[in-house]
């Protein structure tokens, strides 16, 4: 009969290493919680808008991103985090950006056609890109956060 016998320190190992990758699909043992939402301007879902958190306290927190899809939804992931695992617990800043083609202008090409510069405008007021100033402070805690952010235009 043949058996498998695991020495001690090898599993000891094996133990630190799946620890090491924390819960909630984190790595390197930063816990996070799932954070999605919608991002709407005048009322409307917006795709590939920039969807950033950053923390309030730079200590122990970190920066979480995603962009919207075409149904303006978006799911947070930070560095050390698995895609869409969302953002460690804390209060975040929030900032939207959405940048689109220049209206009129159109893309520089190469001799074969391929598009090699294009010319972006912010579509979002300046406001949504202030982290000081932005109108959107969050708090993340333990479990689902849902946040959705609408956009309004400039008065």
């Amino acid at each position: 009969m043949n058996t498998c016998r695991l020495s001690l320190p090898l599993f000891v190992v094996l133990v630190a290493v799946a620890l090491s990758f924390g819960c909630n699909g984190s790595r390197r043992g930063i816990v996070t919680y799932k954070v999605s939402g919608t991002v709407t301007y005048n009322d409307q879902p917006v795709s590939n808008v920039n969807v950033a958190f950053i923390p309030v306290v730079e200590e122990g927190g970190e920066r979480a991103a995603a962009v919207t899809n075409e149904k303006g939804y978006y799911q947070l992931s930070s560095m050390n985090s698995d895609p869409g695992a969302g953002a460690m617990p804390g209060e975040y800043r929030v900032t939207l950006s959405h940048k689109i083609q220049r209206p009129g202008v159109e893309p520089v090409r190469d001799a074969s056609g391929n598009i090699i510069q294009y010319d972006f405008i912010e579509e979002f007021p300046a406001i949504y890109q202030d982290v000081e100033n932005t109108p959107f402070t969050v708090k993340v805690v333990k479990g689902r956060n849902t946040f959705d952010f609408p956009v309004t235009p400039q008065k």
